[in-house]
């Protein structure tokens, strides 16, 4: 399955305030942006994407998004995220017809096996989702051709309204677990489980090979 995808991300210098106990300021936008073009390079180097839309507010994400190729489009920057991601939905259903596929900018596991196996797993659904690695969050939300439904990114429980939006549309939703979907990097707690899975002290440059993933219904 083809599929268009949408990245969602704040400026650089704002992103990851939660860190702020673990990292300066500096560290922490180096981070972001590294994160950020470890997920740019997965998509890139992913057959079953399409192209790639960057929703954001901020200069610097655009010009690194333009120069490797992808589509932006600005938002205003106000909460909660669902706002931003919705925007960058809309670019890609207002395009050619594809698959759109949702990934968050701070996974630095991700690998392209986890793209594929997440439009695999969206075969014959209309919704797949990624949760994060405490089960309540979404890193990763894809729809089937021709289907809509608003997001809930941005709520501390965005994984259960996204299953009870599907119920409520009558979408047939599965759940893909993966772990280079799962490990996002917000709080200095998940700073270090990502260091720990990457076998070293820094979590730039590109993740290792995703191994052990599945999807299932839900």
């Amino acid at each position: 399955m083809r599929a268009r995808a949408i990245v969602p991300a704040k400026g650089f210098a704002r992103a990851k305030t939660r860190l702020a106990p673990a990292l300066d300021a500096v560290s922490r936008a180096e981070l972001a942006r590294s994160m950020f073009d470890h997920v740019l390079d997965v998509l890139g180097e992913s057959p079953d994407i399409a192209g790639v839309v960057v929703v954001t507010d901020a200069d610097d994400v655009e010009v690194l998004a333009r120069a490797r190729g992808a589509r932006c489009v600005r938002d205003a920057g106000q909460p909660p995220l669902s706002v931003a991601v919705d925007a960058g939905l809309d670019a890609v259903r207002r395009g050619p017809s594809s698959a759109a596929l949702v990934m968050m900018a701070d996974l630095p596991l991700l690998s392209s096996r986890d793209v594929r196996d997440l439009l695999t797993a969206l075969d014959g659904a209309d919704v797949v989702v990624a949760p994060d690695a405490r089960g309540t969050g979404t890193n990763a939300l894809g729809f089937a051709r021709g289907v809509s439904m608003p997001s809930a990114f941005g709520r501390s429980d965005s994984l259960a309204a996204h299953r009870e939006r599907a119920g409520q549309l009558g979408l047939r939703l599965v759940t893909y677990a993966g772990r280079g979907t799962a490990y996002d990097v917000d709080l200095p707690g998940d700073l270090a489980a990502a260091r720990r899975l990457l076998g070293g002290p820094s979590v730039r440059g590109r993740a290792k090979r995703n191994r052990g993933s599945r999807a299932s219904s839900s």
